[in-house]
């Protein structure tokens, strides 16, 4: 079974819990980020949020970029999902129709 999420198909077994980063030193979340709020920091199990990423930073820009592109206000962006190479391995894309 398969699940769309923001034009992206996955499919529904593949959530698991991940307890350590895979991301070494790939950085290209960070280097895509159009808010700049991703901090670069490895990523654990019990590390908190606002150490990862700065959550107003990206909620500032992810609406002033939709404003001007589409006219709505709305936080949604996801480019660091698209960049992922780990991500990647298990997600592919889908046209919307």
């Amino acid at each position: 079974m398969k699940i769309l999420i923001m034009g992206i198909e996955i499919e529904k077994n593949i959530f698991y819990r991940i307890n350590k980063s895979k991301c070494g030193t790939c950085n290209k979340c960070e280097n895509t980020c159009p808010a700049k709020a991703i901090k670069g920091i490895l990523w654990s199990a019990n590390v908190q949020r606002e150490k990862l990423i700065d959550p107003f930073k990206f909620i500032q820009k992810a609406r002033k970029l939709l404003k001007e592109r589409i006219g709505i206000e709305m936080t949604i962006c996801g480019k660091c999902i698209d960049v992922c190479p780990v991500t990647q391995g298990y997600i592919r894309k889908s046209e919307v129709e």
